[in-house]
């Protein structure tokens, strides 16, 4: 019975350690609406880095829900610095949305790690007229500025939010530590099998 306490005890601090997240980006003011394919493309909105890793999204709407081609696709790409100059960093496609479609569309970029601080950009896009991006005239948002037409717009910002993603990472003081105990739980065992 101590055995599998201890068992338990070890495999818990091995597996606790984790990366502590900052508190997610969320700017959901909404008073006009742009669209995502058309004279403004590509639009979009640049962002301070407050989490290595992360998830983006955007608020869109269906806008012309009776246009033709019928593509409910969309596309979030990711690029470092203020702008669509930068190196790209990813990019994810969110399927799958239904026709009249209004709320907001997530991409995780899992293997791409940021550089807390520094300036990142996230461009939404679509190959037809059907949708469009929320956003604020009232640039709500102090840590960025919305896109349009690839370049950054001082005084308004996209309805959008960076959400940080979860990544457990073992500490090498808690590897250390599960070795130990692992070590010690194959010694009892094995001096319990020993005969006396």
């Amino acid at each position: 019975m101590k055995t599998r306490t201890l068992a338990g005890a070890v495999l818990a601090l091995g597996l606790s350690g984790s990366i502590a997240n900052a508190a997610p980006i969320i700017q959901d003011l909404q008073n006009a609406r742009v669209q995502i394919f058309g004279f403004f493309a590509p639009v979009g909105q640049t962002f301070t880095a407050e989490d290595p890793r992360v998830s983006v999204g955007f608020f869109v709407s269906d806008l012309n829900a009776f246009a033709a081609p019928t593509d409910l696709d969309l596309v979030i790409t990711l690029y470092e610095g203020a702008g669509t100059g930068g190196t790209q960093l990813g990019s994810g496609s969110i399927t799958g949305l239904s026709a009249d479609f209004r709320g907001f569309v997530d991409v995780a970029f899992p293997s791409t790690v940021l550089s807390v601080g520094a300036v990142y950009t996230a461009i939404i896009s679509n190959d037809t007229i059907r949708w469009a991006l929320s956003y604020s005239r009232d640039n709500p948002y102090a840590g960025g500025t919305s896109i349009f037409a690839g370049s950054p717009v001082a005084v308004s910002d996209a309805t959008f939010r960076v959400l940080p993603l979860e990544v457990a990472v073992p500490e090498p003081a808690s590897l250390a530590l599960l070795g130990f105990g692992l070590a010690g739980l194959l010694a009892a065992r094995k001096r319990r099998r020993t005969p006396a």
